[in-house]
């Protein structure tokens, strides 16, 4: 036993023969990621926050959405489903607003997430995570709309909305395009 750590003596350099090897593979990786302020130019350092915020955008539209205001009912009876948002039966309209507008701050925080991190490591993957999301959102809301009034082809189009505007603005806006149209 080593002294005072109740481990066999054979433990230790075990343990710094596995450190080492994690550091040969993901070492590379990390400092790929790891932020540096001197190898980070001024763009980068607010490519960064921009997508702190729209994370954090994204989080709190997701939340919201799958947990609207004033929550889901919990049993069925005649005049609602259990899983159904309340705040749907008491104000339809409201609730509706609230839908729209939530989504497509989800949906432009998401896409503006999948557009900055093209060229990150990893970035398949998380573009990929991204899309689930989306649709894990979708099934979600689609889950806590009354039966009655579910019409899961508008909120599609309001999902859609913000990625087709913003895909429009970003062609319009290209150097290349604004260069063809003198």
């Amino acid at each position: 036993m080593a002294a005072g750590t109740g481990a066999p003596l054979f433990i230790g350099p075990v343990i710094e023969e596995v450190d080492d090897l994690v550091k040969k593979i993901i070492g590379p990786l990390i400092e790929q990621i790891q932020y540096d302020d001197e190898r980070e130019p001024k763009k980068y350092q607010i490519r960064n926050l921009i997508l702190v915020i729209v994370t954090v955008i994204a989080a709190m539209t997701f939340q919201a959405g799958i947990n609207p205001p004033g929550g889901l009912w919990q049993d069925n009876q005649k005049e609602h489903v259990a899983g159904s948002a309340i705040f749907a039966y008491r104000k339809p309209a409201a609730f509706y607003v609230f839908l729209v507008f939530n989504t497509m701050a989800f949906t432009t925080s998401a896409f503006i997430i999948f557009c900055f991190t093209q060229r990150f490591p990893l970035g398949l993957e998380i573009r990929l995570a991204i899309v689930f999301l989306i649709v894990t959102y979708a099934c979600a809301v689609s889950a806590i709309i009354p039966p009655e009034s579910a019409n899961l082809a508008y909120i599609l189009l309001v999902a859609l909305l913000p990625i087709v505007v913003l895909s429009l603005i970003c062609r319009c806006t290209r150097p290349e395009a604004a260069a063809g149209n003198n």
